[in-house]
């Protein structure tokens, strides 16, 4: 059974063009799935940023309404 060995260099200029063809294929695909990678983290992020936004508001509006009772009385 042959084994192929992926760092043997092509002899055949074809082949080397074909052969640097698909590694630059491959380096755009890493790429784009990258770049997915970290849209998906930036909508996680914003997402869990305004759950954190929302109950900080509602926290501080809590004790300003507190504070605002304890000067009436």
């Amino acid at each position: 059974m042959p084994v192929l060995v992926a760092s043997m260099p092509a002899v055949d200029p074809s082949d080397q063009q074909a052969a640097r063809s698909i590694e630059k294929s491959l380096r755009d695909a890493r790429i784009r799935r990258s770049a997915e990678l970290i849209e998906a983290a930036q909508t996680d992020s914003q997402v869990l940023l305004e759950h954190v936004r929302a109950e900080w508001s509602k926290t501080r509006r809590s004790k300003l309404d507190r504070e605002e009772r304890l000067n009436k009385a």
